[in-house]
């Protein structure tokens, strides 16, 4: 059962929801600037290998994000670096993928390529380490392309579908342009730009920082 503060915070995660569906519909091509953290994606059987049999996670409570609050460790040859788990799940036949930024993948002596999110071929090894034991990963570990998430009524008024490319205007002082921005559209996938860190923090952009959507006729 939820207590009052969970409800509460529920509550205010909607109307915050709505409110921003209604902007988004205004100005379909403003977007919000999403900043994650080091992260992997995992199936049941990995989630098992890193904290216990019949284990299970806990989802975050911020209900606008799909994480879970059990933490891993993401090592290389020269160190390591926290990460979370992302959801939902893989297939128990999938191999895990580990997400990071240039600067995190050099700082544990990783050399992960960069890739299409979730997309580990010819990726790099690396090492993930839970409280019940670890996995070692012969490839999986990359730097995911920076990509735009549009839920499709979205994307139809923009008249974007899946996998085309868009330039993002981050309307900082210095007039950062990312260019070759990939599109996912979802049904009900959330209208955000996701950068890594590096990317964010040399453009000057803030999590939830308001950018904007730039389509070449």
């Amino acid at each position: 059962m939820y207590d009052e503060k969970q409800i509460s915070q529920m509550v205010q995660i909607v109307l915050e929801a709505f409110q921003k569906a209604q902007k988004c519909e205004a100005s379909p091509d403003l977007i919000t600037l999403g900043i994650p953290s080091a992260h992997i994606y995992c199936s049941q059987k990995t989630v098992e290998q890193l904290f216990g049999s019949h284990a299970t996670l806990t989802r975050a409570k911020d209900l606008n994000s799909f994480y879970y609050e059990e933490g891993v460790a993401i090592s290389g040859p020269k160190g390591s670096t926290h990460g979370y788990i992302f959801g939902p799940l893989l297939d128990d036949d999938q191999d895990p993928v580990i997400e990071l930024s240039r600067s995190e993948s050099e700082a544990i002596g990783v050399d992960a390529p960069v890739r299409e999110s979730k997309d580990d071929y010819q990726s790099a090894a690396c090492r993930i380490v839970g409280p019940a034991g670890a996995v070692a990963c012969e490839k999986g570990a990359i730097i995911p392309r920076r990509s735009v998430n549009l839920p499709t009524y979205i994307a139809d008024q923009l008249q974007l579908k899946e996998k085309d490319t868009v330039s993002v205007d981050s309307r900082g002082v210095d007039g950062t342009i990312f260019e070759n921005v990939l599109v996912h559209v979802t049904e009900d996938g959330r209208h955000e730009l996701m950068l890594t860190g590096d990317e964010a923090k040399a453009a000057g952009l803030k999590k939830g920082s308001s950018v904007k959507i730039v389509i070449k006729k």
